[in-house]
């Protein structure tokens, strides 16, 4: 029986806002939010102001519509994000039964190579096989949707049954050997994947503390706004407390002329706070599409493999 707890954690980020499902075909958006490609599709067409159903950032001017044939190639031309992917299909591999798939027995181990979940006799003797000989089998309790995203190998988009060794900064695409004879040949500066993801992690890395910091300007922002409005609140009311003693001292001629002072003091007070608030607003706006953008980042840095950790840097580095 597959336990509750195997992918509840990841639940939160791996679920579209709009479906409420489990991603399908995840899109980046500019914002750093994250659709399935299906409901960002449905969206924009329900929606043609092109707007983030979350944040109502702006997805894609609604002019390039009418440059191209629909909403179809501006969705395709956002980003995958890969890490997501990645991590949906491992918490729907964990999601499964724990059952052998050899002997259909309880199952306590999952090789990461092959996704395969196992009894401890069957993978003690998977990896005796020639073609599983190098794969890892590990306890599957402790498993989680992240570790096991991590451990997917990368496997050539055009020759699949290849891995991917190799990065292309030219076209900022993780390729085999044969992709790089056949269609790289001519282009400078290959690298290793590995040392190109080193690469990505530390700019990752590096973003993630910048974002981090403008995250906390911002909040230290809001906060002196919010201090702001609380002084000209005390001095409203100080202002009102004055006014009432001045007033109540008055024969009943000044009455109206203590109203109309009191109205003016408060309009002012109304009018301080409409902007503050508005400026407010647009802050914790903005800070939320910082959020966003790190929350990419750091699960991009945690659960992604060598290709997507490159493909997701490029895309944050696009936005």
């Amino acid at each position: 029986m597959a336990t509750a707890t195997a992918a509840s954690s990841a639940d939160s980020d791996t679920e579209c806002s709009v479906c409420h499902e489990l991603f399908k075909n995840p899109k980046l958006l500019p914002c750093a939010h994250v659709l399935c490609r299906h409901c960002l599709l449905s969206w924009l067409t329900s929606n043609p102001e092109a707007l983030c159903p979350l944040c109502r950032g702006a997805i894609a001017d609604p002019k390039e519509k009418s440059k191209t044939k629909g909403w179809v190639e501006v969705v395709d031309a956002l980003p995958d994000d890969v890490a997501m992917a990645a991590l949906v299909e491992s918490t729907r591999v964990l999601s499964q039964d724990h059952v052998c798939v050899g002997c259909k027995s309880a199952a306590d181990s999952i090789c990461l190579s092959c996704n395969d979940m196992m009894c401890k006799p069957c993978g003690q003797s998977h990896t005796n096989f020639s073609m599983a000989r190098h794969h890892k089998v590990e306890d599957l309790s402790s498993m989680t949707a992240e570790e096991l995203a991590v451990s997917q190998p990368d496997h050539c988009s055009v020759h699949t049954s290849k891995p991917c060794e190799l990065f292309c900064p030219t076209h900022g695409a993780a390729i085999c050997h044969l992709c790089a004879s056949a269609k790289h040949r001519a282009c400078p500066d290959l690298t290793e994947l590995a040392e190109a993801a080193d690469k990505s992690r530390e700019e990752l890395s590096q973003m993630v503390m910048s974002l981090l910091t403008e995250e906390q300007q911002l909040e230290e922002a809001v906060a002196a706004l919010e201090r702001h409005l609380e002084a000209t609140e005390k001095v409203v009311q100080e202002a009102v407390a004055e006014i009432d003693m001045t007033c109540d001292k008055l024969e009943n001629s000044v009455k109206e002329f203590r109203r109309r002072l009191k109205e003016m003091t408060l309009d002012a007070k109304a009018k301080v706070k409409d902007t503050v608030l508005t400026v407010k607003v647009t802050l914790l706006d903005h800070r939320g599409r910082l959020t966003s953008h790190r929350r990419v980042a750091n699960r991009t840095t945690r659960g992604s493999t060598n290709k997507g950790m490159c493909d997701v840097t490029r895309a944050l580095r696009d936005l």
